[in-house]
């Protein structure tokens, strides 16, 4: 609901099974997501890497332009999402929706083929005392089911190819946090979040089908107190998530998938074959520590802060390696020389084409010749620090001047674990 902000696929950079935010027009890709003031975005592909359940969502904070100077890095915009606690009463709900396409539009098809999906939605949450006035619990989970025939149109010479490919998606969103209210000013809270998602998709590539699942497993604990003049809020944050892509296509009834080649035909929408994004493992890693403090001096209210945050990446992905990719170009007379090819069909049979470029892989998926997060090459590990001071001054009823310096450094991005070279 807020201007200039957009939902984006987030399949468009590699998220398949996740949404993204764009906001002002920019990529979704760069906005940072932090639940509980604690990061949890993806540094390797964007955007984030966990949903919470919707039922445990309190409220959320979106900065845009004008962005707060304790905003973290990003550069697009921001987004904080605050989650629920229990209470001195016991409140809960539960809620299911339900879609089918006999109650919904049609999806685009082949002529003659028609192309049912359903998804079902549900969960719960429950909060109450464990001691009233102490400590409380909140409980929450949510469950998604999606199946789906994702359609793949084809144009000529090869629309007898036309179809469709089994695309399930399947979510799981657990959340569990305890509060603590020590005295009027001293609260404390733990929340432990678990997500998995499990997918099936083609990469916008015809019948090249991947699997696909996210696991994210994160912990976050907080403390906030003040004293006098005096606010601090503290900040512990615990994540580890991995993703995985393996083959989806070899093995099955899908055009050409006994053939151990990936075969692009132009622009006429036929890809087939073992896809070039599997397999691989992704795994990222966050250890971080933030603090956020706060004076009142006068008509002065002096903010300043610190972050810090250990990330971790690896990755084995010896892309391209399950089958060479061949790619030719649907012309005049690339359609003249198939209709003299061996195969039966002609022109509308894609193996009589010539092969107008070749890529293969080495079948070497490590980025990188550093060992960690359980690999023996392929990691990449990098600190991003942050602090900031600033003050809000209210020099008359209707002046307020706000200013402020922040200053980050994330300097593993520029490789500087290595010596710089001399020709440069």
């Amino acid at each position: 609901m807020e201007p200039g902000v957009q939902v984006q696929d987030g399949s468009n950079f590699g998220k398949d099974g996740f949404s993204s935010i764009s906001l002002g027009g920019r990529f979704g890709r760069t906005a940072r997501i932090e639940v509980d003031g604690v990061d949890v975005s993806d540094e390797i592909l964007g955007t984030t890497t966990t949903n919470i359940p919707a039922s445990g969502i309190q409220e959320f904070q979106l900065s845009q332009s004008s962005m707060d100077i304790s905003t973290e890095l990003t550069t697009s915009g921001a987004i904080n999402v605050i989650t629920r606690s229990g209470t001195n009463s016991i409140h809960g709900e539960a809620f299911s929706f339900f879609r089918d396409s006999s109650l919904a539009a049609a999806l685009p098809a082949p002529p003659g083929l028609s192309e049912p999906f359903q998804r079902s939605q549900y969960g719960a949450r429950l909060g109450g005392p464990i001691v009233k006035n102490r400590l409380f619990y909140f409980l929450d989970g949510e469950r998604t089911l999606q199946h789906e025939l994702a359609p793949v149109l084809v144009a000529a010479p090869f629309q007898q190819y036309s179809g469709s490919f089994s695309s399930p998606f399947h979510e799981n969103d657990l959340m569990a946090k305890t509060d603590y209210q020590l005295s009027k000013s001293l609260h404390s809270f733990y929340r432990f979040s678990y997500f998995q998602n499990s997918f099936a998709a083609n990469g916008g590539s015809g019948y090249s089908v991947y699997g696909g699942k996210n696991i994210t497993r994160s912990h976050a604990a907080g403390l906030d107190f003040g004293k006098g003049k005096f606010s601090h809020s503290i900040r512990f944050g615990l994540l580890k998530t991995e993703l995985q892509h393996f083959d989806a296509t070899s093995g099955t009834d899908m055009p050409f998938a006994k053939y151990p080649l990936n075969i692009s035909m132009g622009n006429t929408g036929l890809v087939t074959g073992a896809s070039g994004s599997a397999p691989q493992v992704v795994v990222q890693s966050d250890h971080q520590f933030k603090y956020d403090g706060s004076v009142i001096l006068g008509s002065h209210v002096i903010r300043y802060g610190l972050t810090f945050n250990r990330i971790g990446g690896a990755a084995v992905a010896p892309l391209q390696s399950l089958a060479p990719f061949l790619s030719t170009n649907v012309g005049a007379s690339e359609e003249s020389f198939a209709q003299n090819g061996p195969f039966q069909g002609g022109d509308t049979n894609p193996l009589n084409y010539p092969v107008e470029f070749v890529q293969v892989s080495n079948g070497l998926g490590y980025f990188t010749t550093f060992p960690g997060l359980g690999f023996a090459d392929g990691s990449a590990f990098f600190h991003r620090f942050a602090t900031y001071v600033s003050a809000s001054s209210k020099w008359k009823r209707n002046l307020t001047l706000t200013y402020g310096v922040r200053y980050a450094r994330e300097p593993g991005r520029s490789d500087s674990v290595f010596p710089p070279i001399p020709e440069l």
